[in-house]
C-alpha cells in the first residue's frame, strides 16, 4: 500500500506543478475496497478526497492514468465548479494527459471486465463520480 500511495502522491505533485493547483494540500487520499470504482474524487462537507480502490491491482502506468482521471475531476471542480464528465472535464483531462484507453487496454489484455458505471447514458465508462 505504501508503494501505491507514493505513486499517487508523486503524480499529484507533478500535476500540481503543471496546473498551478494545490491538490497536494487540498485533497486527502484514502483507500477503500470498492469493486465498483477504480477511484473517485469526492467533496463532502467541504472536504475534498481522492478515494482509490484496493480491490484492484494495476501496474504503475495504469494507476497513473487513474490518478490523472481523478485529478481531472479535481481540476474541473476547482476551475469550473463542475463535477461531471462534460466537455469541461474533457478539456482538463486532455490538458494533463489523461488517457482512459490505457486503463481499458490493460483490462482487455487481462480479460477483466470494467466495473459497471453509468455516466451520461453510457456504460463501462472509466469513471468515478
Amino acid at each position: 500500500m505504501e508503494m501505491l500511495l507514493r505513486i499517487i502522491q508523486s503524480e499529484v505533485k507533478r500535476l500540481d506543478a503543471m496546473t498551478g493547483l494545490n491538490a497536494t494540500e487540498e485533497v486527502d487520499v484514502k483507500f477503500d475496497d470498492s469493486s465498483k470504482f477504480y477511484g473517485r474524487y469526492t467533496v463532502s462537507a467541504g472536504r475534498k478526497t481522492f478515494v482509490f480502490s484496493r480491490y484492484y491491482f494495476f501496474p504503475e502506468e495504469v494507476m497513473i492514468m487513474i490518478v490523472r482521471h481523478e485529478y481531472a475531476h479535481y481540476m474541473c471542480h476547482s476551475i469550473y465548479r463542475c463535477m461531471d464528465h462534460s466537455f469541461l472535464y474533457e478539456k482538463c483531462a486532455k490538458h494533463i494527459g489523461c488517457n482512459d484507453r490505457v486503463v481499458y487496454a490493460f483490462l482487455a489484455k487481462n480479460g477483466i471486465p470494467p466495473p459497471y458505471t453509468q455516466i451520461q447514458g453510457t456504460q463501462n465508462t472509466l469513471s468515478t463520480t
